[in-house]
């Protein structure tokens, strides 16, 4: 169906998925608009087990005090100290990360604005916000998408032997 399929990585390994664009994602009262999600594919694994609906990932859960009540078969979430006002995801239509030994576009969601100014999967990154994209750790690159609010990050991707710099909304 829709958005594109991508090969995800988690403690389990690899995992056949598909990146999608929400209209909006509510948890409670926590809301975000137009959020990139990243939905398991695969027809076996943990994800499909019967009574999984899906994984909310840490990145969603690490703004909450989690209090699983297992007899109950419930989750509660109080707001803990990054919960904000409002709640922030990825809501870029690409990503960016290690690729072996490059910075690389990972994926580029069709018909976005990413996609309209020339990003493809697969380009090499070689500046973040003016700062060689080598010099980022991974957990630097996953940051970028856990910041309030919106902001443009300056990337410069390398264009067959040449460069070209872009502006991208995170």
């Amino acid at each position: 169906g829709d958005g594109f399929e991508i090969g995800a990585h988690g403690m389990g390994g690899e995992t056949a998925s598909r990146v999608l664009q929400a209209d909006r994602f509510q948890i409670g009262p926590y809301a975000v608009d137009r959020p990139s999600l990243i939905v398991p594919d695969d027809p076996e694994g943990v994800l499909r087990a019967e009574g999984t609906v899906g994984n909310l990932g840490n990145s969603l859960l690490e703004r909450f005090t989690v209090t699983v009540d297992f007899s109950g078969q419930r989750v509660h979430l109080q707001p803990g100290p990054r919960a904000g006002s409002q709640l922030s995801v990825h809501t870029a239509d690409f990503d960016i990360g290690w690729v072996g030994t490059d910075v690389q576009v990972l994926w580029v969601l069709p018909g976005g604005d990413a996609e309209r100014l020339g990003l493809r999967a697969g380009q090499r990154v070689l500046r973040i916000d003016g700062r060689r994209a080598a010099a980022w750790s991974e957990g630097e690159l996953n940051q970028l998408w856990a910041g309030e609010g919106s902001r443009t990050m300056g990337v410069v991707l390398r264009e067959g032997r040449g460069r070209r710099r872009v502006d991208l909304e995170i």
